[in-house]
């Protein structure tokens, strides 16, 4: 990964797996921004501990938010709301999309 960063400086972001401790050496590596799901996004729920951690460790303005998701189905919790997913959309969260929510998150990130 840092080959292809270094090749093409500032023009793409990189995700995976990323946390406080290492997203700052992608981003001096050449990423314009790291994304972020499963770190922040933790036993079903938002953890805006961790959110934050993220924040102080690499700027808003580097900072994109994955919220790939799901339509929740009948009898789900949630039914009818699209719902943030984790782990390649197999672990479901509580975490609806809606405006007052990407409204909350807006100030943490750049992009959604």
């Amino acid at each position: 990964a840092m080959d292809t960063l270094a090749g093409y400086p500032g023009g793409m972001h990189v995700g995976g797996g990323l946390h406080p401790g290492n997203a700052a050496r992608f981003l001096d590596g050449g990423a314009s921004h790291v994304i972020v799901t499963s770190y922040v996004f933790r036993n079903g729920s938002i953890d805006f501990e961790r959110l934050e951690a993220m924040v102080a460790a690499v700027g808003r303005r580097r900072l994109v938010l994955d919220l790939s998701c799901r339509k929740a189905g009948a009898g789900q919790p949630h039914a009818g709301e699209y719902l943030v997913c984790t782990d390649r959309w197999s672990k479901w969260t509580d975490f609806a999309i809606s405006e007052s929510n990407l409204s909350a998150l807006a100030g943490y990130c750049d992009e959604f």
